[in-house]
């Protein structure tokens, strides 16, 4: 049985610089601890040496909060949440999974699992035991190392940084992507992370009611004055829109996994390109379509054709071929005809035929 929190739970979670952007919206923008403590250690595990681009790779003399978390937190680094985060690490190479547990627990230090995991996660945790194992790893390492205290000696800095992410957002909501969608999900959030590397991913987290919260959860582009700074208004428009908007694309599709595997022979004309990306199969690669096919489409509605293109161009030749196809039936089919196809689910069906004619052009 899925375990669920009850709403002032949520509100306690975030309870260091977390807080909404606009007051009666459920947006939040801002650096979680949770994620913070996993981010931390991830700069000190073996992940840091063979993948760099994942964790901060700004030089520690011109970044101070980095010198700041190594000098606090490097003599943990053989602590066993380290040496935990290393062995799963080494067994399927993936960065996310932590980050999956972080979202779904309680405050430091006491790290209570509020949610349960996914199947999909609890695997690449390596099982039960082995979650439940460094959950008390993580708190035994928040505990020991005054993670507590390091978070509450930063709170000028996050604020700087989420006071600035917040000015670059100026008035953007997710109500954009939900009045495309015709969805409506229950929170959305930002999580700012300013020792990951410039990366992004978007996880949700499913409630008792069957709603999401969905996350963006990303690394800074490049220091500003000292400060990470986590991109332009345009790019998070087309980040934000593109992480979120899997929240909306990603059940439709595993909803729909017989329909969309009778297309799998188009998967070979993307494989090359796409598998580089880590999108290594044909369902994650149509998700990836769909959500690049109505960000292009956002973009157009409320910037410019101009800045459509270009995100259109710049797709295409990161291996998105069919985005030109599924945006232009979406232009041509959905957006006319929302009282016929109130959401995107609802429409879901007639966009396969975009690729129906993929297939028969081979």
């Amino acid at each position: 049985m899925r375990r669920t929190a009850p709403a002032a739970c949520f509100v306690f979670i975030l309870i260091i610089g977390f807080q909404p952007v606009f007051a009666d919206t459920k947006f939040t923008v801002g650096v979680d601890p949770r994620v913070e403590i996993i981010s931390i250690i991830q700069l000190l595990s073996e992940m840091a040496e063979d993948a760099p681009f994942l964790v901060s790779g700004f030089d520690s003399f011109a970044y101070e909060y980095k010198k700041n978390a190594l000098t606090h937190f490097s003599k943990f680094a053989e602590h066993k949440a380290v040496k935990m985060f290393n062995k799963r690490w080494s067994a399927n190479g993936n960065f996310g999974p932590e980050v999956e547990v972080a979202i779904r627990l309680g405050p430091s230090p006491a790290f209570e699992q509020i949610i349960e995991l996914p199947e999909s996660c609890l695997e690449m945790m390596l099982g039960e035991q082995k979650l439940q194992e460094f959950l008390q790893a993580l708190r035994d390492f928040a505990v020991e190392s005054d993670f507590v205290d390091f978070f509450e000696r930063n709170q000028e800095f996050y604020l700087a940084i989420e006071n600035r992410t917040k000015d670059t957002l100026g008035d953007m909501t997710p109500a954009t992507l939900e009045n495309y969608y015709g969805a409506k999900q229950n929170s959305h959030s930002i999580i700012i992370v300013p020792l990951l590397g410039g990366v992004g991913y978007g996880p949700r987290v499913e409630r008792g009611d069957s709603s999401l919260d969905i996350y963006n959860i990303m690394g800074p582009q490049k220091l500003e004055e000292g400060l990470p700074d986590f991109g332009t208004v345009e790019y998070f428009r087309s980040i934000v829109w593109h992480e979120f908007g899997h929240s909306f694309v990603n059940p439709i599709v595993f909803a729909h996994t017989e329909e969309v595997a009778k297309y799998e022979s188009l998967y070979d004309s993307v494989k090359d390109l796409m598998s580089r990306q880590g999108y290594n199969d044909w369902t994650t690669a149509v998700c990836e379509h769909l959500v690049e096919a109505v960000v292009t489409r956002i973009m157009c509605l409320e910037l410019s054709e101009e800045a459509s293109i270009k995100q259109m161009e710049s797709r295409i030749s990161r291996g998105y071929i069919y985005v030109d196809e599924l945006a232009e039936f979406l232009k041509t089919n959905y957006e006319p005809n929302r009282g016929k196809y109130p959401t995107f689910e609802s429409f879901f069906p007639e966009l396969l035929k975009v690729f129906d004619a993929a297939m028969a052009e081979r």
